[in-house]
């Protein structure tokens, strides 16, 4: 399903998965002409359409229906909702027939999402307006300021799920967190909090509504982003997910997920991403605040990969089995935080450090780290060199770019494609390869937010991380051009590109996803 197939109609290559996603956006005429829209570069024209759909079999098109009939089962929870609200009853997107491998369909609903957009930042404020499940409506649908830009569409099947897992959500959480914000914005309530000066207590209380209202959302949308980008580097991407691969199996991923307990890992995921969560487990255990050093290398590269390699395996391993360690111990001592915070360290000492201890980080991720940095960084040197022309050609004088400054951009977007891939990692090890078990899917919905983001055909197929061995990485680095000297990086720029890396933001499953979104777009001359 995932494998791509060259369509000679088509003049490129697709996976099923990829065709399937594109069939679902001809079931209204909002999606389909968005599809077909050729202000976007690399729209489909109505033959290349049709070569698409073309490919697609009796099974896929059933699949394709079923979707749609799917998300318009909803459309009775939307309407009592919105009834309630407004006292109206909302018109529905206005399906179009397609005819899929000779079987006509009525066609149906598809959300709309763009390659380019990020809207991570603003889960929680579309939670509260209801935006997710107002989509649906006629009303809604393709009227957002995203959706009158041309930009092309974002054609992964994952859009299904970040969907529905948003939708019920939004049909869940809407009201409720809708009226605590009416309460909190109330003046006669701020005027309390002004009296007593309790300014503090205020801004708690509002730090609160905007991570219920995103705290498991922000943790399910971080599956699965590896993908999405896979189009805008093919060779970026593939080098990280092999070194993510490899480090995986450096750090016994699937040995520790196991020690803390594997549907308690999952659980502690979500938590594991919200921000300031570092800080405040360091808080409150010495033994994990001293897990964050670090120490220089010989080279600027050792250091960076060193840190690098560090800081994924302390986010997002050491922190979620702490985290899950830790809410055994609260449920074992009735709550007590002492006693909590020792029972999870004590735990990990003997459960995960002492068994499964970081290991040197080995010659093939200093190379393929190299590697990737060094190709990323030629792309931003091309980029920069392209810009300077331009303005020379306007102005004469332009200021000449700052070339090895564009091949650090270039490394830094190297160290956030390597932690979306391993963040990728540590939720299909997580949450995969449970087909077999009953109980899984039931245990995701009442305990996480994953209910339907581990349906993904990455996680649900995936009985673990693929197998990466240092062999391939040696033939992924043979294969890019090795870099010419030191690329401009030396010690003294470590902390810069450290402090630009997605991972070191207060909130780095977001930050690390806009980045590359940015970047990656920029090196593409986009």
């Amino acid at each position: 399903m995932a494998q791509p197939r060259y369509l000679p109609a088509l003049g490129q290559s697709l996976s099923k998965w990829e065709a399937i996603a594109i069939a679902l956006n001809t079931g209204n005429e909002a999606n389909r002409r968005r599809l077909t829209d050729a202000r976007v570069p690399g729209a489909f024209d109505e033959a290349g359409l049709g070569a698409v759909l073309a490919s697609l079999d009796e099974r896929d098109a059933d699949f394709v229906q079923s979707v749609w009939d799917y998300l318009a089962a909803f459309q009775r929870d939307i309407a009592t909702r919105e009834k309630r609200l407004t006292g109206i009853a909302p018109q529905w997107v206005e399906p179009t027939p397609v005819t899929i491998a000779g079987k006509a369909l009525k066609g149906g609903y598809y959300p709309l999402a763009y390659d380019s957009a990020d809207a991570g930042p603003d889960r929680a404020q579309a939670l509260v307006s209801g935006r997710v499940a107002k989509s649906q409506t006629e009303a809604g649908h393709g009227r957002s300021r995203a959706d009158l830009k041309a930009q092309p569409l974002d054609l992964d099947i994952a859009v299904l799920h970040r969907h529905v897992n948003h939708l019920l959500y939004d049909l869940e959480f809407c009201e409720p967190l809708a009226n605590a914000r009416r309460l909190l914005d109330d003046p006669t309530l701020a005027d309390v909090f002004a009296r007593t000066k309790n300014f503090v207590a205020l801004r708690r209380l509002e730090t609160w509504l905007e991570e219920a209202g995103a705290r498991e959302l922000r943790a399910a949308d971080s599956i699965g982003r590896m993908a999405r980008l896979v189009k805008k580097n093919p060779t970026a991407t593939s080098i990280a997910n092999d070194l993510a691969t490899l480090l995986s199996h450096r750090y016994r991923l699937d040995d520790i997920i196991a020690a803390a307990g594997r549907g308690d890992f999952a659980t502690a995921l979500q938590s594991a991403l919200r921000p300031g969560i570092i800080n405040q487990v360091t808080i409150r255990s010495s033994l994990m605040l001293g897990r964050q050093a670090f120490s220089d290398a010989r080279t600027a590269w050792e250091t960076l990969a060193r840190w690098l390699e560090g800081t994924l395996r302390y986010c997002f391993i050491e922190i979620p089995a702490w985290l899950a360690h830790y809410q055994k111990g609260l449920k074992q001592f009735g709550g007590d935080e002492a006693k909590a915070i020792a029972y999870a360290d004590t735990a990990m000492e003997q459960a995960i450090f002492k068994p499964f201890p970081a290991q040197s980080g080995g010659g093939e991720t200093l190379r393929l780290f190299k590697a990737l940095g060094a190709h990323l960084a030629e792309k931003f040197k091309a980029s920069a060199a392209g810009i300077k022309q331009s303005a020379a050609a306007i102005d004469q004088s332009a200021e000449v770019t700052d070339q090895d400054a564009a091949a650090r951009q270039g490394i830094t977007l190297a160290m956030d494609l390597i932690a979306l891939a391993m963040t990728d990692r540590v939720f299909t090890a997580a949450l995969g390869g449970h087909d077999h078990d009953t109980t899984w899917p039931a245990y995701l919905a009442e305990h996480t937010g994953y209910s339907v983001m581990a349906a993904l055909p990455a996680i649900r197929d995936a009985q673990s991380p693929p197998a990466g061995t240092a062999n391939d990485a040696k033939t992924l680095v043979k294969a890019i051009r090795p870099a010419r000297g030191d690329l401009g990086i030396g010690n003294e720029h470590i902390t810069e590109i450290l402090e630009a890396t997605g991972l070191s933001a207060e909130s780095p499953a977001d930050a690390m996803l806009s980045g590359a979104n940015a970047d990656l777009a920029r090196i593409a001359g986009r």
